[in-house]
């Protein structure tokens, strides 16, 4: 992507969960570019603490979000 900030400006208070990969780190970033959720995926060849899968869960009750890091 050219230029990443400018996607993140016009997608500001339109969207409230933003996944994506390639950034290499599993993140997620809460309230930033006023987007409630950005989720990065990282890698899925990664080590975890235990030899353990990990995904994000998003949850959504009530017009709240959160999101959890969930481990198999």
């Amino acid at each position: 992507m050219d230029d990443a900030k400018k996607l993140l400006r016009m997608l500001a208070s339109r969207v409230d969960i933003l996944c994506f990969g390639h950034d290499h780190k599993s993140e997620a970033y809460n309230g930033q570019f006023d987007i409630d959720w950005m989720l990065a995926s990282g890698k899925s060849t990664e080590q975890t603490p235990h030899d353990r899968l990990q995904f994000r869960e998003i949850i959504l009750r009530h017009n709240l979000t959160s999101v959890a890091l969930t481990s198999f």
